[in-house]
């Protein structure tokens, strides 16, 4: 088991934990940031946006929802996609890279 610690505020982006299978990060925006609409390109990853305080409006073409603790999203990582605090908020992201995790699976099946 591994613990991973934060602090809200201390920096807009840390680096939590990352491996050829999954990154984790914790983002703390101030009421009114915005991280602007992107995709993340290379390899084929789920990332799962896990709010922890505050409240943020998350868009993707067509679509807006208000995520607040208690309110996941999941989405694939070449989705284009944003999000803007409207709250000072604290949230953790989860990046699953798909590609590792199909070829970890194939190691296990042929052992």
């Amino acid at each position: 088991m591994r613990v991973f610690d934060f602090t809200s505020g201390e920096s807009m982006k840390d680096l939590l934990y990352h491996d050829d299978a999954q990154t984790i990060i914790h983002l703390s925006l101030k009421e009114g940031q915005e991280i602007p609409e992107h995709r993340h390109r290379g390899a084929d990853a789920i990332v799962t946006v896990i709010p922890v305080k505050g409240k943020v409006t998350f868009s993707t073409p067509g679509q807006t929802e208000t995520l607040v603790p208690g309110r996941v999203i999941r989405l694939n990582a070449h989705d284009l996609h944003g999000m803007k605090a409207v709250q000072s908020s604290d949230l953790v992201v989860v990046k699953w890279n798909q590609t590792a995790e199909a070829s970890s699976s194939q190691e296990t099946n042929q052992s």
